[in-house]
């Protein structure tokens, strides 16, 4: 397994870590973001699962070159 992270800032939340934890078959990335419940938000982390041809793209990707991994994984998380 091999684990990246990104350092962000979720609207009023500064520091907040985005990781991504690249297995042999998939790709797991936790990511920051603000929960909205009614006219309340909160801090709230998104777990997101990547497989097929886009957890290819971030295995060749992450050899390469970290930050093109994120683009690949913000990509597939939407």
């Amino acid at each position: 397994m091999k684990k990246i992270t990104r350092d962000v800032s979720v609207g009023i939340y500064n520091n907040c870590t985005d990781i991504a934890r690249i297995y042999p078959d998939r790709t797991v990335a936790t990511l920051a973001g603000v929960r909205w419940i009614g006219n309340t938000g909160g801090y709230h982390e998104y777990k997101h699962r990547i497989t097929g041809a886009a957890h290819q793209r971030i295995l060749a990707a992450v050899a390469r070159n970290a930050e093109l991994a994120w683009e690949i994984i913000y990509e597939a998380a939407r």
